[in-house]
């Protein structure tokens, strides 16, 4: 089936029928996916801008009845964007239901009470107008959510880019505001590969504030064009990138608890941005964990549909098996103690999860590069040497520290990241993370009536 960009309240094929095949991770299909033209976007930024000029005068109750349809919906279908968002990312299905759907819905509530609560006494809040949102792939309906939303509570309309690697996204949330009644044009959806359209999507005028969900090298690409642009135009800028984060187990080692530490980093193969990337552990339980490790990726078997419950599923990008090959061959010169490699499957699609002890060369700043299963084990005698050697990573995303409860504060505070979760992995803190260090660039507000979704102004 053709998955079509949402223009205008409804779907619609690319004004000259372009499409391109993106191929689902579980299997060799692949569907056609609307390739939008630069013709496209501004077509729709002209719908966008008629929506904005109803849309920027509705009240809160109006914003707030807006909320609940869209919670209801999802409530009621959040089984099938789960299982439909699951098949497009490579992931496990009740995983895809916990961690996107019932976190979308979480945040959702949360942006009720925020219009409820109202602008801020002696504030003054204008909509921004147009925003442009470029969509990461990985758990898109709840990132969807969290970057999206707030923009349309805020008085604004919304052109979204979405990822070619989750089309399903523009299908799921299309249907939802068809079926809602959302303003037409108020949200518009497209898909892209086109090089015209993306740099006409950050540099046009009518586009007034730009947010961005992905890698550090398109993200990167991004703020040179902004850059290069700001002699005619300013626009206010939000950027979320890329991240490697940290894992510490400091508690006594007990096998329910490692998995559970474990599963933070091979669910969704390393590639999703709250994945752990590097575990740090005590140096006295070092063979309980290299024992533990070793036997769980030994005895992995691949991922065959989102019902398997093996964490051993296929790459999302195809390039990150040529940086595994090359992290791998890096390894071996450097005489390195890996636990479980196997290798690369003939279908290029399933790389065995690794990992390997610190190593001179293989270093932390290097595996930053790697969007794929290559994960750094590390021991230290003290919980206190954790943040001098995790704060080298170039991203700071997010940490989960294994502690008991009211120890190893002075190693939270130090761990220089924007999100620490204690006793469970980031990825189920419904909080939004704003991340530090090349994890984020710009105006990170992330409320409905802050300083990037609404033009903010005090009274006196």
């Amino acid at each position: 089936m053709d998955i079509l960009n949402f223009i205008d309240g409804d779907f619609a094929k690319p004004a000259q029928n372009a499409s391109f095949a993106q191929e689902r991770p579980f299997n060799d299909k692949s569907v056609q996916v609307g390739n939008s033209s630069a013709l496209d976007l501004v077509k729709a930024i002209q719908g966008s801008h008629t929506a904005f000029n109803t849309w920027k005068d509705s009240s809160l109750e109006d914003r707030i009845q807006l909320v609940d349809k869209i919670s209801q919906y999802l409530e009621t279908h959040k089984n099938q964007f789960a299982e439909a968002e699951a098949w497009d990312q490579g992931l496990n299905l009740q995983f895809s239901l916990k961690a996107s759907i019932e976190v979308a819905l979480e945040k959702l509530k949360d942006q009720k009470a925020q219009l409820q609560k109202g602008i801020p006494e002696g504030y003054g809040v204008l909509p921004v107008g147009v925003v442009g949102v470029v969509l990461s792939w990985n758990l898109s309906t709840r990132v969807f959510a969290e970057k999206v939303l707030p923009a349309v509570l805020a008085g604004n309309s919304v052109i979204v880019k979405a990822s070619s690697y989750s089309p399903v996204t523009v299908k799921l949330w299309g249907e939802l505001f068809r079926t809602v009644g959302l303003t037409s044009g108020l949200v518009q959806m497209l898909h892209s590969q086109d090089v015209a359209f993306k740099k006409l999507f950050i540099t046009h005028p009518g586009i007034k504030a730009l947010l961005v969900t992905g890698n550090l090298e398109n993200t990167s690409e991004i703020i040179k064009t902004v850059a290069q642009m700001t002699t005619q135009q300013f626009k206010k800028i939000q950027i979320h990138s890329g991240s490697k984060n940290t894992a510490a187990a400091l508690n006594e080692p007990n096998e329910a608890e490692m998995g559970e530490i474990l599963n933070s980093f091979l669910q969704g193969q390393g590639q999703l941005a709250w994945n752990s990337s590097r575990l740090f552990i005590l140096d006295k339980h070092e063979k309980q964990w290299t024992d533990f490790v070793a036997d769980k990726l030994q005895n992995l078997k691949p991922s065959e549909s989102i019902h398997d419950s093996s964490l051993w599923t296929p790459l999302m990008k195809m390039k990150s098996v040529d940086q595994f090959a090359s992290l791998m061959m890096q390894a071996k010169t450097d005489q390195a103690k890996i636990l479980s490699a196997d290798g690369v499957l003939p279908s290029n699609k399933y790389v065995k999860p690794f990992f390997t002890k610190d190593m001179s060369n293989c270093s932390v700043l290097q595996q930053d590069q790697v969007h794929g299963p290559a994960f750094i084990l590390s021991t230290v005698k003290y919980g206190f040497d954790i943040p001098k050697y995790s704060n080298v990573s170039y991203y700071g995303h997010s940490a989960s520290v294994w502690t008991e409860a009211g120890k190893n504060q002075k190693v939270i505070q130090a761990l220089d990241v924007g999100l620490v979760s204690t006793n469970q992995w980031s990825i189920y803190s419904t909080s939004v993370v704003e991340g530090v260090k090349q994890s984020s660039f710009g105006n990170m507000n992330s409320q409905i009536f802050g300083d990037f979704y609404s033009n903010v102004k005090k009274l006196a």
